[in-house]
């Protein structure tokens, strides 16, 4: 079967649209109507067309004589740099469905983040598919969330207040771990103490826990990881629905820098002229760079990690990611996206400012 054609059966069946087949009787037909929806979207921007011609065709896409999923990928396999002709089905979409408009940004940014090669800065942010568009599509539980969940944060030095969610998922367990139990109470979170017998400073014994959840958690198939800097605002299995790809891991992208000189830069301006630091995070960076590493990976913000607990190769990851930590300098975000590159290791990234969504909302430190 031709790869496409075998493509879009896929995405059909899996946002349970199936209009490929309708009304025919054999895959050699459904590969012709391809082939016609493929002249339909080559003429939905021709100046050359009558405009009754390319009503005709508006209106044949509005009364579903293609699914999202196929306008979406044939969009991005014939007319990859056609923003046109993407701002026309947008608005055809819209126009038929909200949840077919929904479906077509979401099968169109994921083949064009999976075609980038992380370049996610080069495609605009959407918001489209929300509370409404995943009730629909509730049980189509992505890979990420098989299994036993828990929510975790961790506060070493008393460097954050704990945040009270605001959405509660009541099918997910919720824990703060914490070098100072006494110090926090909640009806929703379960305190529990961080034993520190390696007289790790409190930086680094809070990268341990963050790097560790298959140690602290080790009953649970998946964990999500919230700093905590940030509060719980919305529905975060809506968040995995929308930008989980069938990776062990979900991230959030860095909403300002791609370079770790960039992040180096800036973390010395927050830091002032500690010259030790300095030198540290530079000889690190150097260290990356002689390696052979060109920020290949994109560059998170870490404050939101959603993994799967006993992947052997997210754990080895972040085995690796805590002995980078250990080591050098404890800017975490400066050795992620190398010991991904190390080990061959990838993650799903999402298309949303951590700083700006409405999944988590943003407090400053006590510290």
């Amino acid at each position: 079967m031709d790869p496409v054609l075998q493509e879009i059966i896929q995405l059909e069946k899996e946002y349970r649209h199936d209009e490929l087949f309708s009304g025919l009787s054999s895959v050699n037909e459904a590969a012709s109507k391809i082939d016609l929806i493929n002249r339909m979207v080559a003429l939905l921007d021709d100046s050359s067309m009558e405009d009754a011609a390319r009503e005709s065709i508006s209106n044949l896409i509005i009364a579903r004589a293609m699914s999202p999923e196929c306008a979406a990928t044939i969009l991005c396999i014939s007319y990859p740099e056609d923003q046109k002709k993407y701002v026309i089905l947008s608005q055809l979409f819209k126009e038929r469905s909200f949840e077919d408009y929904a479906v077509f940004q979401a099968v169109y940014f994921a083949r064009k983040y999976a075609e980038a090669d992380y370049n996610y800065h080069l495609y605009d942010k959407y918001k489209v598919i929300n509370e409404k568009y995943r009730m629909l599509y509730k049980d189509l539980e992505p890979d990420l969330l098989r299994g036993r969940g828990a929510v975790y944060t961790v506060i070493t030095g008393g460097y954050d207040d704990l945040r009270t969610p605001e959405y509660i998922d009541n099918a997910w367990d919720y824990y703060c771990f914490t070098d100072d139990p006494d110090k926090y109470s909640s009806s929703i979170w379960k305190i529990r103490l961080l034993e520190n017998d390696c007289s790790y400073d409190n930086t680094r014994l809070q990268r341990y826990a963050k790097m560790h959840p298959f140690e602290l958690l080790p009953d649970y198939d998946y964990t999500v990881y919230v700093d905590g800097k940030f509060a719980i605002t919305g529905n975060l299995r809506e968040y995995v629905s929308v930008f989980s790809r069938g990776k062990p891991m979900l991230c959030f992208p860095h909403p300002d820098r791609q370079k770790l000189e960039d992040e180096v830069m800036a973390i010395k301006i927050r830091q002032g002229k500690n010259a030790d630091v300095r030198d540290e995070m530079d000889l690190q960076v150097g260290f990356y760079r002689d390696e052979g590493y060109s920020d290949s990976v994109p560059l998170v913000e870490s404050a939101c990690l959603i993994r799967r607990n006993h992947d052997e190769n997210v754990n080895r990851v972040m085995e690796d990611w805590w002995q980078e930590v250990q080591t050098r300098s404890n800017r975490d975000q400066l050795s992620l996206g190398y010991v991904c590159w190390k080990n061959n290791f990838s993650f799903d990234i999402s298309a949303l400012d951590i700083y700006d969504n409405n999944y988590l909302k943003f407090y400053v430190h006590n510290k």
